[in-house]
């Protein structure tokens, strides 16, 4: 059996690597609370600004969608580090984070229709290591975004 169509994630292994179990933390509360001006504030000696990583993370998500789909192809003005950053101002931010959440929640639907994670898409790969491996593209970003907050003092978030 092929390794990389062998992973077949049930519903349980995508909750805990999207949903915010065990060692991962809840991307709401992640991201919940940042203001604006915060999130697209530089930081000394930081490629990335917060709002900046989640415009990467939701270009990649909204793609992984695509390809849990069946729709491979990637745009033909593609530039690997470019063009999967795309700029995200103040004016951006909120429905930045309401579209993560959005298409989160339909990567997280995807084991409910029967056989979905075994179909074989873009190339060799089934739409459960598809979503799994976006799955862990998020954990590493979202990592950064919260030693980011860290940095500018607003980790961990102030209970309410």
């Amino acid at each position: 059996m092929d390794a990389i169509t062998a992973i077949n994630p049930g519903r349980d292994v995508l909750a805990i690597l999207y949903g915010g179990e065990w060692e991962h933390e809840d991307p709401r509360k992640i991201l919940g609370g940042i203001t604006p001006e915060l999130a697209c504030r530089e930081i000394a000696g930081l490629p990335y600004t917060i709002a900046g990583l989640l415009g990467h993370m939701n270009y990649w998500q909204d793609r992984r969608l695509e390809l849990s789909q069946g729709m491979a192809e990637l745009p033909e003005d593609f530039e690997f580090g470019v063009t999967d950053f795309p700029a995200v101002g103040p004016d951006a931010w909120e429905a930045q984070v309401a579209h993560f959440h959005e298409v989160l929640a339909q990567l997280l639907a995807t084991p409910e229709r029967e056989g979905a994670l075994e179909q074989v898409h873009f190339g060799d790969r089934n739409v459960g290591i598809i979503i799994t491996s976006h799955a862990l593209h998020n954990s590493y970003h979202l990592g950064q975004i919260v030693l980011m907050r860290r940095l500018l003092g607003i980790w961990p978030p102030v209970s309410s």
